[in-house]
């Protein structure tokens, strides 16, 4: 694999905030060494391969990160009642 230093335009997704109105906010809770850990994941609602992943905070108990997702989720997302939903056969996956 190359080692070659990227050009502006590969970042220009993160500089470019305008697709982020339009997307679909998931949650992922791991278990890493003890603690729960929130994580929001920002999915285009045009190009699914197209996300942003974000760490939140960790807890104690699956609970409390259970209701801080939720709280997050309700909060950075354009729709808070979740109705904007990515279609996952759109990603075209093979399960082999």
């Amino acid at each position: 694999m190359l080692n070659n230093r990227g050009n502006l335009d590969d970042l220009q997704m993160l500089s470019d905030g305008s697709w982020l109105l339009d997307t679909e906010v998931k949650v992922l809770i791991p278990y890493r060494k003890g603690r729960w850990v929130v994580y929001l994941i920002f999915v285009s609602l045009e190009t699914p391969f197209k996300f942003i992943k974000r760490r939140i905070n960790d807890y104690n108990s699956l609970a409390k990160a259970n209701i801080c997702a939720q709280l997050y989720r309700r909060n950075a997302g354009k729709d808070p009642r979740g109705n904007l939903k990515t279609n996952l056969n759109d990603l075209n996956l093979c399960k082999n």
